[in-house]
């Protein structure tokens, strides 16, 4: 082989390796092109997709925020999941039912959009608290190549179980006013019984006739404080009362049940079904304020500190958080100006100067009263009502008005008194207070519109279940 056809050879060899990396390096950079490409597209895509799923937890947001709105707003979607226009938060959107009918819709000036209905699973009872589930879907659209995420969220929405009754540490009657369609409740001694009248209806809550209950004694006599004795002669369930029809019974009062009752009680108080009296009650005996508490399943502090925190968040968005004045806010005191402020939250967290005032709750009878009693269904029963809070004050309400409302008088002892209800006041709602005077003229009164429409604050939502619809989890 002649040296010249040697480097020729050698020549062409090198000509191929450099063919050949040029391939490789073209290859690598086309792939790193089409890699570089897929990656942007991909980032633009989970931009996209986050954005969207962003707006659909918005749109999960603004349902929660619908509940909370009240009672009212939770009975507007029985017609769930065709409301039509009635309500968009109860239509399904055209893109899943094919109906024109628009769901709750919001769109962004960015173009962002989501799409949110709520559909009932199980209804919510407040009377007999029974938690309801909603399922919220909730669709959420991004701006430009629009990309879109759906989630799925079930809320479990429960009431506040404070009584819906009267409560009281200890209770003082007189005078001529009574109480209808609900009981009387206390942890302390029940004082002048024979100034109470039930009326002749129903508790609403309980579908039981209305009457005492408590873990310490009632009775005939006059007193104050928890000075009441088991030896009082005056005492209902000791057989030196007038009305002792023995073994834990008094014909007089033959629903009331305290400490000093009999477990199981005898005729005439309890009947068989047929008999003369209701199949109610077994017991007149209270064991302890637990037994209470179950029986009757409410929270004997009336408000737990968390429930207390959550109206207190709600009355300072409303504006009607106080810590230095006792007044009603002018706004609440004319029906016009009220009427943007369905179910108010005032709240008096009394401090300094103002511990131990009294708010008057009078100047709110013009705009939160109404007719009574209502069926849940009746047209003219709107749910508002207002929810007043008083901590380290007192509360009265003596002149001719019916306020419909849910009273809170929170104390600390000395503080928590409720004054007199005179001057034929009504009061269409709950009391509860560490003392409460019944010795004026005025009723309590109690109906199922009151029971079947708490006010949203008053309303516990919590999430139960969490699923991304178009990412589902395998099994």
């Amino acid at each position: 082989m002649t040296p010249d056809f040697q480097a020729r050879r050698e020549d062409g060899a090198a000509l191929l390796t450099t063919i050949f990396f040029v391939a490789v390096l073209s290859a690598l950079s086309v792939t790193v092109g089409v890699m570089t490409v897929n990656n942007v597209g991909n980032a633009a895509r989970d931009r996209q997709g986050t954005s969207a799923l962003a707006l659909s937890e918005a749109g999960v947001a603004q349902a929660v925020s619908y509940m909370r709105s009240g009672q009212q707003s939770i009975k507007n979607l029985r017609c769930a999941p065709n409301c039509g226009t009635a309500n968009p938060w109860g239509e399904e959107p055209a893109s899943v039912d094919g109906d024109a009918a628009p769901a709750q819709t919001v769109t962004l000036a960015t173009g962002e959009q989501y799409q949110v209905w709520i559909e009932p699973i199980s209804p919510l009872d407040v009377s007999t608290f029974t938690p309801g589930i909603y399922r919220v879907h909730s669709i959420g659209t991004s701006s430009g190549n629009p990309g879109n995420r759906t989630v799925q969220v079930d809320l479990e929405v429960s009431p506040f179980k404070y009584p819906l009754a009267v409560y009281a540490d200890t209770v003082q009657p007189g005078g001529t006013g009574s109480i209808f369609n609900e009981s009387l409740f206390s942890t302390g001694c029940i004082f002048k019984r024979d100034k109470i009248n039930f009326g002749s209806g129903l508790d609403v809550v309980y579908g039981i006739p209305p009457a005492a209950h408590t873990s310490k004694v009632i009775t005939d006599s006059q007193g104050s404080g928890s000075n009441c004795p088991d030896n009082d002669k005056d005492n209902i369930h000791r057989a030196t009362h007038s009305q002792w029809a023995g073994n834990g019974c008094n014909s007089k009062y033959p629903y009331d049940q305290d400490k000093l009752g009999k477990s199981p009680v005898g005729a005439p108080c309890f009947q068989a079904a047929g008999g003369a009296n209701p199949a109610y009650p077994q017991t007149s005996l209270v064991p302890s304020e637990d037994w209470l508490r179950e029986t009757y399943d409410f929270q004997l502090e009336g408000l737990t500190a968390e429930q207390l925190e959550l109206l207190k968040s709600s009355a300072i968005e409303q504006g009607f958080y106080f810590t230095s004045t006792t007044a009603i806010p002018n706004v609440l005191k004319s029906a016009s100006t009220a009427a943007a402020y369905p179910n108010p939250i005032l709240f008096y967290d009394l401090q300094g100067s103002a511990v131990g005032g009294t708010v008057d709750l009078n100047d709110l009878g013009s705009s939160y009263t109404r007719s009574w009693p209502l069926s849940g269904s009746a047209s003219t029963c709107d749910g508002r009502a207002a929810f007043i809070i008083v901590k380290n004050g007192n509360v009265r309400m003596n002149s001719n008005t019916t306020l419909v409302a849910s009273v809170f008088a929170l104390g600390p002892d000395p503080y928590g008194q409720v004054s007199k209800l005179n001057g034929t006041a009504q009061l269409i709602g709950t009391l509860y207070g560490r003392t409460v005077d019944l010795t004026g003229t005025g009723d309590i009164k109690l109906d199922e519109c009151f029971v079947e429409n708490p006010p949203g604050q008053a309303l516990e939502v919590r999430v139960t279940d969490f699923v991304e619809v178009d990412r589902p989890v395998a099994p």
